[in-house]
């Protein structure tokens, strides 16, 4: 794809990202999430969802390398800043980035955010981050999460929330928290 369709594709999406209309940011958040599943080298994942026909040829085309992503991140967290309505969906279009990337701003926004999201985004931020410690990517992320306190605070408020299925995820996301660090026997 010619790189200047390319640009203007995405900034398209990025400007829907921004919508003050609810259910255009939704489907840009949803579209997002697609092309970055379907970015993903070992193609599983992209496979497994099933839903990629629904992108526009436009957004079919592109592959979103690490700079892409590390630039979805840094979008997608200014949106879940500003638009508590689009959590939920925004955290889960944020479980689609490679773990290596998303870790930081992951993080970040449980620090900055845990108490204030609703139990579906606190639900959608607590799947994320145990589907990624369960891939067992890089380590040094899983350390940082694994020393994260703050992040253990937020995760046992959570699995008392009234919310049961928020209460079960926050329960397994401690459970791989406090388990020691998984190690490769060759």
């Amino acid at each position: 794809m010619k790189r200047i369709y390319r640009q203007r594709a995405l900034k398209r999406l990025y400007a829907e990202l921004e919508s003050k209309d609810f259910d255009s940011r939704e489907y840009a958040l949803f579209q997002l999430a697609l092309m970055l599943r379907r970015s993903h080298a070992d193609g599983e994942r992209a496979a497994a969802g099933g839903y990629v026909d629904e992108l526009p040829r436009e957004l079919l085309r592109i592959r979103l390398g690490s700079a892409d992503q590390r630039a979805i991140a840094a979008a997608l967290s200014r949106l879940i800043m500003r638009y508590p309505a689009s959590r939920a969906t925004a955290f889960w279009t944020l479980s689609e980035l490679d773990s290596a990337l998303g870790w930081q701003p992951m993080i970040a926004l449980i620090g900055a955010l845990g108490a204030q999201l609703s139990h579906e985004a606190a639900y959608q931020a607590c799947a994320a981050l145990r589907r990624w410690l369960l891939d067992g990517g890089d380590p040094a992320p899983a350390s940082l999460l694994r020393n994260a306190q703050e992040l253990r605070q937020q995760a046992r408020a959570w699995s008392a929330a009234g919310d049961a299925r928020l209460a079960r995820s926050a329960q397994a996301l401690l459970l791989e928290l406090e388990a020691p660090p998984k190690t490769c026997q060759e």
